[in-house]
């Protein structure tokens, strides 16, 4: 059983949870919300995603004075951990547990007047992994993407077969994936798309993950999230949601004749408008830099001088 802390308000917790068959492989998953009484911990209901041949992995859940918006990964399949979803679904409940409506968006449906879509994949092959989903103060949802495809490590598979020609039993099962671009859409409750934009970023790929090239890319790309390969990195919002950021990083020229460099990028959704911002963070001399959120406007900048023995901190302004 894999649980999944989706949401909470003053009265109810809600859970997701996966009851894997036999491990994950190519194994059938049931998916269910549980809904939790805050106060004396008494189990109110326990729903499953499962609406005809729709299979529902739920991500988030947004509150309503009475009811609950329940979002999630749709899949026509109940291997949901072995192969790609095809689109979104958006779940109504009343606090009661009871289901007043369902509704379900392929990708293509959704996202095709804006972004090149065939067989639940990105032109290219890229897949779009989810970081984040965040109700907004105009009654829609934020969802910030990253896009993403499966890659051979040559460098892990020529180690493998080294290792497997001279005795030593290695495996060529070896991959990473490769990182492109910031992907961030605004749907409405019943899963129409109000907007979507895709922000270039430079790409890149994630650390080796061995055993996997068999594996689902979303599977995959949960598992390189989880060791923070993947290039998102936070998301702010103001009291209402009427201004949300996304924060990553970005491995690119900033213009045409400049250097390659470390870039800090930000995704500002101010009541409907979306603007983007990046900023060279790259210190040559730092042993390395990380950035943290900090007041609005602004980025944490850390740095850590190894000859010097010294650690600085830094507010950097953002421009957007």
């Amino acid at each position: 059983m894999v649980p999944n802390f989706l949401a909470g308000d003053d009265d109810i917790l809600l859970t997701a949870v996966s009851r894997i068959e036999k491990g994950l492989g190519n194994n059938k998953t049931e998916n269910s919300v549980l809904g939790t009484n805050i106060k004396n911990g008494a189990q109110l209901f326990d729903i499953p995603t499962q609406f005809d041949d729709n299979y529902v992995v739920p991500i988030t859940a947004i509150f309503g004075t009475d009811k609950i918006t329940l979002v999630g990964l749709n899949y026509k399949t109940a291997k949901t951990y072995t192969r790609a979803p095809d689109g979104m679904a958006f779940i109504e409940i009343d606090k009661k547990g009871n289901v007043l409506k369902t509704n379900f968006k392929t990708f293509e449906e959704s996202l095709g007047k804006y972004l090149p879509i065939e067989d639940h994949q990105l032109e290219g092959g890229y897949y779009l992994y989810i970081h984040d989903i965040v109700p907004t103060k105009n009654n829609t949802n934020l969802v910030i993407a990253e896009k993403f495809k499966k890659a051979a490590d040559a460098g892990g598979i020529a180690l493998s077969a080294l290792s497997m020609f001279s005795g030593g039993g290695g495996t060529m099962d070896v991959i990473k994936l490769n990182l492109e671009n910031m992907v961030v859409i605004e749907y409405d409750h019943d899963g129409n798309v109000v907007q979507a934009k895709e922000i270039p970023k430079g790409k890149g790929t994630t650390g080796t993950i061995p055993g996997a090239l068999t594996q689902n890319p979303y599977l995959l790309a949960t598992v390189a999230n989880m060791y923070g390969w993947m290039d998102y990195m936070y998301t702010l919002r103001n009291d209402d949601n009427s201004q949300i950021t996304f924060s990553f990083t970005d491995h690119d020229r900033l213009d045409v004749d400049a250097k390659k460099t470390w870039n800090f990028g930000q995704i500002k959704y101010d009541n409907g408008k979306i603007s983007i911002d990046k900023i060279p963070i790259n210190n040559p001399k730092a042993e390395f830099t990380k950035m943290y959120p900090a007041k609005e406007g602004y980025a944490l900048e850390v740095n850590y001088f190894k000859k010097q023995k010294q650690l600085t901190a830094n507010f950097i302004k953002l421009n957007n």
